[in-house]
């Protein structure tokens, strides 16, 4: 339960702060990190808690990616990537996939 909480809260930060989303009202992006963090993939598989951190350091990532495309050197993506990594392997994995392509 706190997990799924974490993970709203992952996803809110990356709507509002995304230069991609730009969600121009608070309640689109918590209806929004509300939705993602209640989806059906994270119901599922909010049993396997060793998946589930991975996933909760996924929009954060994808901050730090959007920071990294714009031309800032920034050690924020490069962190979280690599504690997603330890985190899970495989999902971490994924996901560099994910930002690699």
């Amino acid at each position: 339960m706190l997990d799924t909480g974490i993970l709203g809260l992952a996803s809110y930060i990356f709507f509002v702060k995304s230069s991609f989303v730009r969600l121009k009202h608070n309640s689109s992006a918590i209806i929004g990190s509300t939705l993602f963090a209640l989806s059906s993939y994270m119901i599922v598989y909010g049993q396997c808690l060793m998946w589930f951190n991975s996933i909760i350091l996924f929009p954060l990532i994808l901050l730090g990616y959007e920071r990294l495309l714009n031309g800032k050197i920034n050690f924020y993506y490069y962190g979280l990537l690599t504690l997603a990594i330890i985190s899970n392997y495989y999902i971490g994995l994924m996901i560099v996939i994910f930002c690699s392509t």
